[in-house]
């Protein structure tokens, strides 16, 4: 019962690597809505100047002359292979914020480790968690069997750190710590039990069009080159427009 009461955790904040992975993107609606407790701060300055940095390096348009060649020659944009910081990628995902039905996180900071391992702080809203699981491609019996195991509710601040790559769609996830609240999440509770969540990434991925042919972390960097759906750019076409 204690594993069945994680998987719904550890699924909300596996989304993560979809985010980096370029698969699920730009998720930390407006900072000043949320009232509640604070999520840990990472020290990683989110700023304009390297949301556009990173957008350049996915070529994504951030100018309308770009805009217009996307839309001239849409097939130019599909493959992408970029290396990012911590900062980068925590500035970009504020830049799409909100366009994700559902999604259950808010006021994600990332931080990039040396040797594959990052650290990740932010807010899971739980009333977003059931919808968003369904739209993952969790059955719904199964999403309503793990909501009926967790008594938690509203928004609640979590910290994760552990590993996380991809390769040809299959996302190799390892889980160190995790916090939800003040509460430390005991190992027990997750390890080993990764799988049961990243079985569903590793589908959505496939079933929208994505091909990530590799994603790593090293060195302080994400690095990860592959193939996306055109629809993957909505969150940031709006940077070209401003």
């Amino acid at each position: 019962m204690r594993a069945r009461r994680v998987v719904l955790i550890v699924l909300g904040v596996l989304v993560l690597g979809v985010v980096l992975a370029g698969a699920w993107a730009g998720i930390v609606p407006g900072l000043s809505r949320w009232l509640g407790p604070k999520p840990r701060d990472l020290g990683v300055e989110m700023t304009t100047k390297s949301a556009y940095s990173a957008a350049n390096a996915m070529a994504i348009p951030t100018t309308s002359a770009q805009l217009k060649a996307l839309l001239a020659k849409p097939d130019s944009l599909k493959r992408y292979d970029a290396a990012f910081t911590s900062e980068q990628v925590s500035s970009l995902l504020v830049i799409g914020q909100g366009d994700i039905p559902n999604y259950p996180l808010a006021r994600v900071q990332i931080k990039l480790g040396s040797k594959g391992e990052a650290e990740a702080s932010g807010v899971i809203r739980f009333a977003n968690v059931k919808p968003f699981l369904t739209d993952l491609g969790v059955p719904a019996a199964a999403a309503d069997a793990v909501m009926s195991q967790v008594k938690l509710i509203g928004d609640m601040p979590f910290y994760l750190k552990g590993t996380c790559s991809v390769t040809n769609n299959k996302v190799a996830l390892s889980v160190a710590q995790l916090e939800i609240g003040r509460f430390t999440v005991p190992a027990s509770w997750y390890q080993g039990k990764e799988g049961v969540g990243t079985q569903y990434i590793d589908s959505a991925l496939t079933n929208n069009g994505y091909k990530v042919e590799s994603l790593t972390i090293d060195n302080g960097q994400l690095k990860m080159k592959g193939e996306r759906p055109l629809s993957s750019l909505g969150p940031w076409l709006k940077m070209a427009q401003q």
